[in-house]
């Protein structure tokens, strides 16, 4: 059985003359393309080489020239490589900080919605506490004014009655008014109750209950803010002692 060996150097000569068999013509001269111009980075021919328009320029051969420039060129694209690697390691981040802004967005909305919420809690029941305190004191007073109204009621129905007989006895003939005129004498001379004046405080006192209402409500707020702070980070600290003790 026969067996046939590669033989390298054939092959090679085989490719050197498709090359240049294949190779490229100057469409200004219709001359083969032998060297590379690193000035202007092009193909050129022996009459190029030549003409004023590549005067002083630096040529290399297309077999040296082809090599050198396709290292050049793999490095360059090396360092596309990695910088595309760097950008999909950094979109990689922004992807991960993207997640993690939505995480950060749910626990915010939540904190925001349990602050206000117990803030909303803390004012209902602060206004419920002052409209409780007002409703006291209007009930206190008016009951005041009530009690009042109806003593002076009895002191005005006492008054007319004395004024009703007094003018019924000096209607009456002289013999019997003269008769009853001590007694009557009596009864209108009689000292008077004082005329009861409106007693200082009498009115609800509102100054109390508006007066800085917002800041009085706002240092109450921050104040058992304060205290509650002070009492988880006792607590912790208390915990903590605790876990070091065992």
């Amino acid at each position: 059985m026969w067996r046939f060996t590669l033989n390298r150097a054939l092959k090679n000569l085989v490719q050197v003359y498709k090359e240049k068999r294949d190779q490229p013509e100057c469409s200004l001269h219709s001359e083969k393309l032998l060297f590379f111009c690193q000035e202007h980075e092009e193909l050129v021919c022996r009459v190029c080489q030549t003409s004023e328009t590549h005067k002083d320029h630096t040529f290399i051969p297309i077999e040296v020239a082809a090599p050198y420039l396709r290292m050049q060129l793999k490095s360059s694209n090396k360092n596309l490589q990695n910088h595309l690697l760097e950008l999909n390691k950094r979109r990689g981040e922004f992807e991960m900080a993207e997640a993690h802004i939505s995480v950060q967005t749910q626990r915010s909305e939540r904190q925001i919605r349990v602050t206000f919420e117990k803030r909303q809690q803390f004012l209902k029941e602060e206004e419920e506490s002052r409209m409780r305190a007002l409703q006291e004191e209007a009930q206190q007073k008016a009951q005041n004014m009530r009690d009042k109204m109806a003593a002076l009621s009895r002191d005005m129905e006492a008054l007319s009655e004395t004024i009703s007989e007094t003018e019924e006895q000096m209607r009456s003939p002289d013999a019997s008014f003269l008769l009853q005129y001590k007694t009557a004498a009596k009864r209108v001379r009689r000292p008077l109750a004082e005329v009861p004046q409106m007693e200082r405080g009498a009115l609800i006192d509102q100054a109390k209950h508006l007066g800085n209402l917002g800041f009085n409500t706002w240092r109450k707020r921050k104040r058992l803010e304060t205290f509650s702070l002070w009492f988880w980070i006792q607590t912790l600290q208390d915990r903590t002692s605790f876990s070091l003790t065992i």
